[in-house]
């Protein structure tokens, strides 16, 4: 319900009122509005509607229609000589406001509609023009979503990242909180495609209104119960509501379902393992190049043509990557003339080294003409580098992966088989809006930073740049966020995008805002790059006679390599599979793939509705956002009790009650009824016509019963707690803490310390409690989130004795019983688990790699396997 000013509202009661309508349109899209901007004075009447839309109404569309005077044909969109200058076009901005004529507008004014022009109809036998306008939706129709994998989000992270992107405002308490996490992208859809299809695996109502976007849903924990009715209508003789102009009642079956089929396929992380190899890729490459590309060389008596690309983020071309060319697999045909060409086998090898390839003719003999288009076949060596040569390629992943580790990479000098090692990659990544990335960094690794324009993903322009050198080894937090800027336009802020590198401390050691402009233009981006030391102990990079980059892109899909020769001999690269002794013939790539699983499905029904009302059936609605049969069951049971019975449906027309918003509850006290009924509004519509104001809502019955959430799936039905917040979630103790001996060392201790992973709802973190043997209290060392179930303690001292317990604590701040504890010594030689370094798995074997124990006074490993 809207808080209006009640002067206002008793002059409308009053009916002693005329209604001033002000409507201005941001014509010339500067983002603000000016005096030639006003167009009250030319409307003639305006209808705005709200109401759910979509599959069984999870989504709210506004709608205004403004009917203006056009007989100076202003608003023609070609009359460049009208008051608006040709500017009279779809797409922008406008917002609508009523007031009573004979005050001052902003001092009573209210805000009825703010949305986009989306039609602008002339017509001029009648010497008007219609516009039709319609809400924010249509930014989010309009932006595509970010080409990039959520691994783990919730929902409502995703979506306030994309709400920061576009510019739309949001609050915390207009977003529900959800409690489980998703994986997957949400490539080919735009934003409110999206977000649609994540509003209805959780049956929330997502609208925007007054410029804020608001998602909620009973699926929360956060949900409290039904609201209050805040107005109640009278249809009884003897308390008539005098608002009501008119009323009609429809009973029917439209909506009813009785039995729910829902069925979810989403993605799942399978084991560490072998996602690509160079073997796999094809060498053979078709390219078109014209005629023109072809020239005749003086030097070399012959016609040339240079293969060329044009690398990522660029537009001027260069000599192509794709060498040493395989001598004899080139071929050209002419599509123009369908003529196949005979190439000069007897090249240098110099020449298949730069990719330039020679034609058998004299001069002026061939016969090419420079609008020809030639299609040119050739394969080259992928694992062969030619002096100084570059091999540049996209791998491109069948099925998105986490955790993808650097090129498992060897070479070796083609001329005497030595090997080469490298010791450096060098990463790059890239953040942008409401993003954060944790890495475990070297001292003294510097990190080179820029702050770009981008549109998509490409790179367009540096804004700011800079380096920081790592002080301390340790976990480091890289942070992005959208933060409000001074600059405010209509109804939203812009936004800056604020940089923050914070150290595994908490201090914060780089914070640097650059300005965020939103909608079909430049967006900025964080992109970060650092030399990482991949084990192989060189200490100075530029002694390496190999570089090596890797750029994970954020689709999770696609893996840029970029693997430099440094040196004047040609190279081999090659690859391992377990170990640099396990040698392969090419590079290998290792991750963590995410696949579709099995398809999960839950199919529940209400036997007493199917037996009073027949069966109607809610079936194939598919879900691939919930990962569990126990988020499925919940769902399908509350879409029973939202749609098992008939409701009433109410139209009302009415006086003008501003107050009333779309969802409200009402009251509607009904003549020779055995019962009163609370309804939902489901529709508002606002008529404008000679001065007055009139209404038409919608209603729908609402339930009797209140719904309530609860962590099994199980909902209860009987109106418990009458609306107030429920407390049927008991914390529990967590169960299973082990604490993990890693290291033990004078130099530096490690113990992990897990536990079972609580599956409760409405949870915010686990504290980690430590006690020396020495000491008798227990007390907090740090926090992890809900999502985790591990921690490793990095500050104990070698020679000691520690115990842990750990607690669960909820958003509330509740928190449980601490668990039973475990304990650790920190000695040296003493049984305890290696830390292992990498566990790869393969159909036919498992590779284990480990750090050595401090302690050389043991002649052996033991290595445990349990099933399960």
């Amino acid at each position: 319900m809207k808080q209006i000013d009640s002067g206002f509202l008793e002059r409308l009661e009053s009916d002693n009122y005329k209604i001033k309508l002000k409507q201005q349109v941001d014509w010339d899209k500067d983002g603000a509005f000016n005096e030639n901007e006003d167009i009250s004075d030319y409307i003639k009447s305006v209808t705005i509607s709200k109401k759910l839309e979509g599959d069984l109404g999870v989504n709210v569309v506004d709608t205004a229609t403004v009917i203006l005077d056009n007989s100076n044909e202003d608003f023609s969109p070609k009359n460049l000589s009208g008051k608006f200058a040709g500017n009279v076009v779809p797409n922008s901005f406008s917002e609508i406001r009523a007031g009573i004529a004979d005050n001052t507008l902003a001092e009573n004014e209210i805000l009825l509609f703010d949305g986009y022009v989306q039609e602008i109809k002339p017509s001029f036998n009648k010497y008007e023009a219609t516009l039709k306008m319609k809400d924010y939706i249509s930014i989010l129709q309009n932006e595509e979503c970010p080409d990039k994998f959520y691994y783990n989000y919730l929902r409502e992270e995703i979506i306030k990242e994309w709400l920061d992107i576009v510019g739309i405002n949001y609050t915390d308490n207009t977003i529900d909180r959800t409690t489980t996490t998703i994986s997957d992208s949400f490539e080919d859809k735009n934003m409110w495609e999206a977000i649609q299809d994540l509003a209805k695996s959780i049956w929330a109502d997502v609208y925007i209104e007054n410029g804020t976007f608001y998602l909620k849903t009973r699926i929360s924990p956060d949900y409290e119960g039904e609201q209050a009715a805040v107005y109640t209508f009278s249809t009884d003789n003897e308390a008539y509501d005098e608002n009501i102009f008119e009323i009609t009642e429809e009973y029917k079956s439209t909506n009813l379902y009785n039995q729910v089929k829902l069925t979810s396929q989403p993605l799942i992380k399978q084991a560490r393992q072998a996602i690509w190899t160079g073997a796999e890729e094809e060498t053979e490459v078709q390219e078109e190049y014209s005629g023109s590309d072809i020239v005749w060389s003086n030097d070399k008596q012959r016609y040339e043509l240079q293969l060329t690309y044009v690398p990522e983020g660029e537009t001027t071309e260069q000599a192509t990557k794709n060498t040493p060319i395989i001598p004899g697999s080139i071929s050209v045909y002419d599509i123009n003339t369908d003529t196949n060409y005979i190439l000069n086998g007897g090249l240098a090898s110099s020449d298949y080294d730069k990719g330039v390839i020679a034609f058998e003719a004299a001069h002026g003999e061939l016969e090419i003409a420079d609008t020809d288009t030639l299609r040119v076949k050739y394969q080259f060596y992928f694992n062969k580098l030619a002096p100084h040569g570059i091999r540049e390629f996209i791998i491109h992943l069948d099925d998105p992966a986490v955790n993808i580790e650097p090129l498992n990479l060897l070479a070796r000098f083609s001329d005497d088989n030595q090997q080469i090692d490298y010791s450096f990659i060098e990463k790059e990544f890239m953040l942008t809006g409401k993003s954060e990335k944790q890495f475990y960094l070297q001292a003294g690794v510097v990190i080179n930073w820029r702050i770009s324009n981008i549109v998509g993903s490409e790179e367009r322009a540096v804004q700011k740049d800079g380096h920081i050198n790592i002080p301390t080894t340790g976990n480091y937090t890289i942070k992005t966020s959208l933060v409000p800027s001074e600059n405010i336009i209509f109804w939203r802020l812009f936004k800056e995008l604020l940089v923050e590198i914070i150290d595994p401390n908490g201090n914060t050691i780089l914070s640097e805002k650059a300005s965020h402009i939103f909608i079909q233009t430049f967006k900025k981006a964080l992109f970060i790059k650092y030399l990482d030391d991949i084990g192989q102990n060189i200490s100075d990079p530029d002694d390496i006679s190999l570089d090596f980059e890797q750029k994970i892109y954020e689709d999770q899909k696609n893996v840029k390599v970029k693997i430099t020769n440094k040196t004047d001999r040609p190279i081999e690269l090659y690859g391992y599979l377990l170990n640099r002794e396990d040698t392969k013939n090419t590079p290998i790539l290792v991750g963590e793939p995410l696949q579709r699983s099995n398809v999960i499905e839950i199919t529940e029904a209400d036997q007493p509705s199917i037996e009073a009302y027949g069966k109607y059936e809610m079936s194939d609605i598919e879900l691939d956002y919930i990962s569990s049969e126990t988020e499925l069951k919940k769902l399908a049971k509350y879409l029973l009790y939202q749609y098992s019975t008939p409701k009433s449906v109410l139209t009302i027309k009415t006086k003008p009650l501003p107050f009333l918003e779309l969802m409200d509850k009402v009251h509607v006290h009904q003549k020779n009824r055995d019962i009163d009924n609370d309804f939902f509004i489901k529709e508002i519509k606002h008529g404008f016509k000679n001065g007055k104001w009139e209404m038409e809502l919608k209603l729908e019955q609402a339930q009797a019963s209140n719904w309530e959430y609860t962590a099994d799936g199980n909902p209860a039905l009987n109106g418990i707690n009458n609306g107030e917040p429920s407390d049927f979630i008991t914390l529990n103790k967590v169960t299973g803490v082990n604490a993990l001996l890693l290291k033990a060392s004078t130099k530096g201790s490690r113990v992990e310390i897990s536990w079972n992973k609580s599956s409760q709802y409405d949870l915010s973190h686990y504290n980690i409690y430590r006690k020396p043997a020495e000491e008798s209290t227990y007390t907090i060392i740090d926090s992890v989130d809900y999502r985790t179930n591990s921690y490793i303690d990095t500050t104990v001292e070698y020679g000691s004795e520690y115990s842990y317990k750990v607690s669960i604590v909820d958003n509330s701040g509740n928190e449980a019983e601490l668990s039973d504890e475990d304990t650790v010594e920190i000695i040296a030689g003493s049984p305890g688990v290696i830390e292992w370094d990498r566990i790869t798995w393969f159909a036919d074997k498992v590779e284990l790699v480990w750090q050595p124990h401090p302690d050389d006074s043991f002649d052996q490993y033991e290595i445990t396997v349990e099933n399960g």
